[in-house]
């Protein structure tokens, strides 16, 4: 399950103590990995998803199409797929804001019980590093359960255009008095 508390407050005090020096919007032109929308055949500009899957995938690479040519939004993603998807936005978030968005915090770190030494780095970052994500009962991540790729790629828009209103609303000058 994803924690949204943590995330939520990760977010607004990596955008409340930054100094706004650099972009809010990172264009895929500043990353390798760069995918145009109108080559992918599966995703529609009438699609509900559209304007999020353009952000997610086209502009900031925090998902990638499933093949060259296929978003492939109805399959379903696991939560190594969520946990991927989440660490991009967190390194790209630091990217942005030039803060270290990781969690200062003595709590210990968990030991996930569940996890394969290829995705164990990734899983304890998101975990222990920058709380994005909570294990489950018996400390478990069960990387392979399910979501879909339109949830994810719409909850990471969400995010995104909240922390746009919030650097809004702390740019615009007060005027009144």
């Amino acid at each position: 399950m994803i924690n949204k508390k943590i995330i939520h407050t990760l977010l607004i005090s990596a955008i409340l103590l930054s100094d706004f020096s650099l972009p809010l919007n990172i264009y895929a032109a500043d990353f390798d990995n760069s995918v145009a929308l109108e080559n992918l055949t599966d995703v529609k500009r009438k699609h509900w998803a559209y304007p999020a899957i353009e952000r997610i995938v086209e502009e900031l690479q925090i998902m990638s199409p499933k093949t060259p040519t296929k978003f492939m939004g109805d399959d379903i993603s696991t939560r190594y797929e969520v946990a991927e998807a989440f660490f991009l936005a967190a390194k790209k978030l630091e990217i942005i804001s030039g803060l270290e968005l990781k969690v200062k915090s003595g709590k210990k770190n968990i030991n996930v019980s569940d996890v394969d030494d290829s995705k164990r780095q990734l899983i304890e970052s998101v975990v222990n590093e920058y709380g994005l994500m909570q294990v489950l009962p018996g400390n478990k991540f069960l990387g392979n359960k399910k979501i879909s790729r339109y949830e994810l790629a719409y909850e990471l828009d969400n995010y995104l255009n909240l922390l746009e209103k919030v650097v809004a609303k702390v740019n615009r000058p007060n005027l009144q008095m």
